[in-house]
């Protein structure tokens, strides 16, 4: 299946624990849309589920980040794109792609701009109290997400909190500045992914 040029994205964004695998899977069913789950792609990659035509440096290079819980250093980058570049290829037919876990800066937001047009960014807004429950729920598995993950430590949570903060907030303000459509949620224990959808899927 050939890759589309500029396909049309939405972005979701949230700190870990805010709910964005299981509102990407939710919206690809409604939307027809892909799900592009970054951080699923990269353990699949690191189990040996999936290569994406890495070489086994490149495959390397992707654990090291798991378990660092780390951002792709930006000379890496390129591993990165190859990872979207055959994602894409292979859900080529679908109208448009829903991000999560990517970009998680600017710069990396510039760097995909030649794959993908990013339209509308959901923004996923809790406290890292809310955050840490919601992990916890997650971790013993009440949730549709990633249940027993190996990066749900306490170390892994404050660390990728810190990241989110740092990189991830400055992001939300890039595309505001450039007139892209934010939709700001609120997010607690107990929001639901069908309760998030049903406010994106307004503005769809």
């Amino acid at each position: 299946m050939g890759m589309v040029a500029n396909m049309p994205a939405m972005l979701l964004v949230g700190p870990t624990g805010s709910g964005k695998s299981p509102l990407g899977a939710f919206l690809e069913r409604q939307t027809g849309w892909i799900h592009f789950d970054f951080g699923h792609e990269l353990r699949a990659i690191a189990r040996g589920a999936i290569d994406h035509g890495l070489t086994d440096d490149e495959i390397a290079c992707v654990t090291d980040v798991l378990h660092s819980h780390d951002l792709f250093p930006d000379e890496r980058f390129p591993i990165v794109k190859k990872i979207l570049r055959s994602f894409m290829r292979k859900n080529g037919h679908a109208p448009g792609i829903i991000l999560n876990g990517l970009p998680r800066h600017i710069g990396q937001a510039k760097d995909i701009g030649e794959l993908i047009e990013i339209r509308k960014v959901a923004v996923l807004n809790c406290t890292p109290r809310v955050a840490a429950e919601r992990v916890t729920r997650r971790h013993k598995g009440f949730t549709s997400d990633h249940s027993g993950r190996s990066d749900d430590t306490l170390e892994a949570i404050l660390k990728k909190l810190t990241a989110f903060v740092r990189e991830t907030v400055p992001l939300v303000d890039h595309y505001r500045g450039t007139g892209t459509d934010v939709i700001d949620i609120t997010v607690d224990t107990r929001t639901t992914e069908n309760k998030i959808a049903t406010k994106i899927l307004e503005r769809f």
